[in-house]
């Protein structure tokens, strides 16, 4: 489902494998993406989201040390620049909490 409050602006809200025989972990998203209007050949999108595991993640076995069951959320958030709708360019960040790490993303395509 999403929602356009405005032209610039989109909100999302997603929940993925509900079946009841699915090992898939099942997750909740919750985002926006803001679009800015912007002259000329140059587009830019900026976006942010946040994700929740419906389940628990098991315990996990590190050097003997068993941590109780904790539910796993990413948050991240990106900026994708675009150049006359050919070719796009976009840089992020993601954290996922269970394991306390976080990563730079990066990416680049083009339209032929």
């Amino acid at each position: 489902m999403d929602y356009r409050a405005r032209q610039a602006l989109t909100l999302g809200l997603a929940v993925a494998n509900l079946g009841p025989k699915l090992s898939s972990a099942r997750c909740v998203r919750l985002g926006f993406a803001f679009r800015p209007t912007i002259p000329g050949p140059i587009s830019a999108l900026a976006t942010a989201q946040v994700a929740r595991d419906l389940h628990s993640v098991g315990p996990r076995d590190s050097l003997s040390q068993i941590q109780p069951n904790l539910p796993s959320w990413l948050t991240g958030a990106g900026i994708e620049l675009g150049f006359s709708q050919v070719a796009f360019v976009r840089v992020g960040y993601l954290y996922e909490t269970v394991a306390r790490r976080g990563d730079v993303t990066w990416g680049r395509r083009a339209r032929t």
